[in-house]
C-alpha cells in the first residue's frame, strides 16, 4: 500500500492516485467509507476508534478540493463530524475533476496571468497545481497538466518537497 500524507498545516490529504474515487469505484463497494476503507485506509479501526468515512465531492467530482470528514461509527447518518476534515488533493488537478490535464492547465495559466485568484480557484486547487513545489503556479506546471493529460509523464503524488514536512495518514492515527 503506498502512503498517504496528510499537511496538518492546510488539512489536505495527499498521495492518492487520479481518479481515486470514481462514482464507479465508489459504487462498486457500495459507499465511500467501505471503499476508502478497502483501499486506502486500512488498519483505521486497529486504534480502537473506528470511524467511517464521508466525501464532499467538488462540483466536478471527488479530486482537489472534495472534503473527506471522519465520523463516529454510530454516526450511521453522517451527522457530526468527529475530528479534523481534510481537503484532497490530487496534485496537477486544479479543476477537481481527480485528473491532470489541459483543462488544469488552462486554470494554472490563467491563475499565472492574474486572471483568477486564491478565492477563485481555492487554495487547495494552488497547492494542487504548484507541481514542481516552488511556491508558484507557473508555465511549468500549466505544460506539466498538458504532458500528463495526454499520458506522456506521470505526475507523482507524493513530491519529496511535500513529504517530508507531512505525517504518514498511519502515523496520525498512531499506527505505526
Amino acid at each position: 500500500m503506498k502512503s498517504r500524507f496528510i499537511d496538518e498545516n492546510h488539512n489536505y490529504l495527499f498521495g492518492l492516485p487520479e481518479g481515486f474515487a470514481s462514482q464507479q469505484s465508489i459504487e462498486e463497494f457500495g459507499d465511500f467509507n467501505m471503499y476508502m476503507s478497502s483501499n486506502y485506509a486500512q488498519g483505521m479501526a486497529a486504534t480502537g476508534d473506528a470511524y467511517n468515512l464521508g466525501i464532499a465531492g467538488t462540483a466536478n467530482g471527488n479530486g482537489t478540493g472534495a472534503v473527506i470528514k471522519m465520523y463516529a461509527v454510530e454516526d450511521e447518518q453522517y451527522t457530526t463530524p468527529k475530528g479534523p476534515s481534510y481537503s484532497v488533493v490530487i496534485f496537477g488537478d486544479v479543476d477537481g475533476d481527480s485528473y491532470a490535464d489541459a483543462c488544469d492547465a488552462v486554470l494554472i495559466r490563467a491563475y499565472s496571468a492574474m486572471l483568477l485568484d486564491n478565492a477563485q480557484i481555492g487554495d487547495a486547487a494552488v497547492y494542487a497545481g504548484d507541481i514542481d513545489c516552488n511556491s508558484s503556479l507557473d508555465i511549468d506546471d500549466a505544460r506539466k497538466c498538458e504532458k500528463a493529460g495526454l499520458k506522456k509523464i506521470e505526475i507523482s503524488q507524493t513530491p519529496e518537497a511535500r513529504t517530508s514536512q507531512t505525517y504518514g495518514i498511519l502515523d496520525l492515527l498512531g499506527l505505526r
